[in-house]
């Protein structure tokens, strides 16, 4: 099964893998909210979120840059909520995909390629 988000497999021209940041309650300290006395309070469910990282591959520098243009279009023009699937089928519904971070270099051999981390977060 490849991976996709809203249908569109953004990934799937290389390697890449998923997982999830920490989940429980969002805690913040007393005093940075106002209240004079010392501890934490809860504020809230923590934010879930998802890290793909991986490497898109291409025959040349271009089918790599065409693929990076196609990620930041879909994140920046289609900023909505959709439905993250991993290669085996895990969904996380109504999830934004929020970052892309290519890495500061391709890397050149039989294939071009370059590392990424995006970042999708599940607003709460």
């Amino acid at each position: 099964m490849a991976s996709s988000f809203k249908g569109v497999d953004l990934f799937g021209s290389g390697p890449h893998r998923f997982s999830e940041g920490p989940a429980g309650q969002q805690m913040v300290a007393r005093i940075s909210i106002g209240i004079p006395s010392s501890g934490s309070i809860t504020i809230g469910d923590q934010e879930l979120i998802v890290t793909v990282r991986g490497r898109l591959v291409g025959a040349d520098d271009g089918e790599v840059w065409d693929q990076i243009d196609d990620i930041k279009a879909h994140l920046m023009l289609w900023n909505t909520p959709g439905m993250l699937i991993d290669h085996q089928g895990h969904v996380w519904s109504s999830i934004n995909f929020v970052r892309f971070e290519p890495e500061d270099r391709f890397d050149r051999g039989r294939v071009t390629s370059v590392g990424y981390v995006a970042r999708f977060v599940k607003l709460t």
